[in-house]
């Protein structure tokens, strides 16, 4: 599996398939508005917990635990499923 490529630090990356093709464009924008919502919570959450006096270093550490004990709601993908046969498949158009 192929991992998403960061473009810039604090920019999403280039949202690529298993196979390494990029996702499409109604697909892109769903993703990067999902990484920017999840961005500024993480933002604010942080902000408000170095002015509450936490250590900025303590939150850092829980936001990579909490990120680190996600797990997939779907369970391992399909070998043969492709986006069209996925059951929250989007088309264009």
């Amino acid at each position: 599996m192929r991992h998403a490529t960061v473009q810039a630090p604090g920019e999403p990356p280039r949202w690529q398939r298993n196979d390494g093709s990029s996702v499409s464009s109604v697909e892109r924008v769903i993703l990067d508005k999902n990484f920017r919502e999840l961005q500024r919570m993480a933002q604010d959450t942080l902000d408000d917990a170095v002015l509450i006096g936490c250590s900025e270093a303590q939150i850092r550490e829980a936001f990579h635990r909490m990120v680190d004990a996600l797990a997939n709601s779907y369970g391992r993908p399909h070998r043969n499923a492709t986006p069209e046969n996925h059951p929250l498949a989007i088309t264009e158009g």
